[in-house]
């Protein structure tokens, strides 16, 4: 009777009463708390690729002609586009290796690109042509002006080209100076490259106003180029210029144009030469002449002086164009240097006078 009471007692608490008549409890499974997720390792921070470089360097025949690449990565080819103002006008890779329009610019190992346009533009002429890398939109150099519908029509590929005229008129500070023009193509700008004894080592387009030209009745005179010449070619050594427009093989006339710092010794030993042949020449006259001669050895005289002074102003042209050229190069490593000018002397000016 006790016995079933204290039961009915403690069936209610949650207590029970266990075989030894010690008190117990009920075990009750309680839930564990999940573990917290493991964080993965954090990945090492990798620099920021740089983004691609690159720009138009002309239009020919082949259309577009330019160069692209990634400099951390020049394995890597990069996606283009062509564009007038917002509206695409053609795509194409930086594939091309090996191009002398190129690599006379960029050096060798660069990727260019050759792109013809798929349609004239809706803005119509002129317009302004710039090239972008695919994957951001990212403008790479300066828009190239195309100015007239003949140039629209080559960057088409709808354009034959014919033979070129054009000059090689020497070098002024540091630049290869000339002309070319397609007579065919008045509206069409080319491409001239600078060879050293017939390898590539400078490129420029002909587009600089020639007002002489446009006198002349060459349309608008706009054919003139201004090379400048790479820092290598101040090597100690002398170099045979010629320059050539791009695709053609022969050479423009005014070639080759002698540089390097040889090239004033070998003038001074021409002079030198010639004052010899003079001093000759005029000791045999001077074995025939009657002593009333006197006409005929101020002639010689004067053949002289005049040989004396051409020496003299060709050297001095040539002192100028090896300071401008030092000053090219000091300015490029970042120091300003001015380059000094050769004042010609009174005998000189005297013997210019003569």
């Amino acid at each position: 009777m006790r016995r079933s009471k204290a039961r009915r007692r403690g069936g209610g608490g949650g207590e029970t009463l266990g075989k030894s008549g010690a008190l117990g409890h009920d075990r009750v499974a309680m839930p564990r708390a999940p573990k917290p997720p493991r964080t993965p390792p954090r990945a090492k921070a990798e620099p920021d690729a740089r983004p691609p470089e690159g720009g138009l360097i002309g239009f020919d025949s082949d259309g577009a002609i330019g160069w692209a690449w990634y400099p951390d990565r020049p394995d890597r080819l990069v996606s283009l586009v062509l564009r007038a103002g917002a509206e695409d006008l053609a795509r194409c890779m930086a594939n091309r290796f090996g191009d002398p329009r190129i690599e006379t610019l960029t050096g060798p190992g660069v990727p260019g690109f050759a792109a013809r346009l798929t349609h004239p533009p809706a803005c119509g002429v002129p317009f302004q042509l710039s090239v972008h890398a695919a994957e951001d939109g990212r403008q790479l150099g300066a828009a190239l002006p195309v100015r007239s519908a003949t140039e629209l029509a080559a960057l088409l590929g709808q354009v034959q080209r014919g033979a070129p005229q054009g000059h090689l008129d020497g070098i002024e500070s540091g630049h290869l100076l000339g002309w070319a023009r397609d007579p065919a193509n008045p509206d069409l700008t080319l491409l001239v490259e600078v060879l050293d004894a017939g390898q590539p080592v400078a490129a420029g387009p002909a587009n600089r106003p020639r007002p002489d030209l446009r006198d002349a009745g060459m349309h608008t005179g706009l054919y003139g180029f201004s090379i400048p010449l790479p820092a290598r070619l101040l090597d100690g050594k002398p170099h045979s210029l010629t320059a050539r427009v791009i695709g053609e093989a022969a050479p423009l006339p005014g070639g080759p144009v002698e540089f390097g710092p040889n090239s004033a010794v070998d003038v001074q030993r021409d002079v030198t030469a010639l004052r010899g042949e003079v001093a000759r020449l005029q000791t045999l006259v001077d074995g025939l002449l009657a002593p009333d001669g006197v006409a005929q050895r101020r002639m010689l005289q004067m053949l002289a002086e005049r040989v004396a002074a051409f020496g003299e102003i060709q050297r001095e042209q040539n002192e100028r164009e090896m300071a401008a050229l030092r000053a090219m190069v000091f300015a490029a490593a970042g120091q300003s240097v001015s380059a000094p000018t050769a004042k010609p002397d009174a005998g000189t000016q005297k013997r210019r006078r003569g």
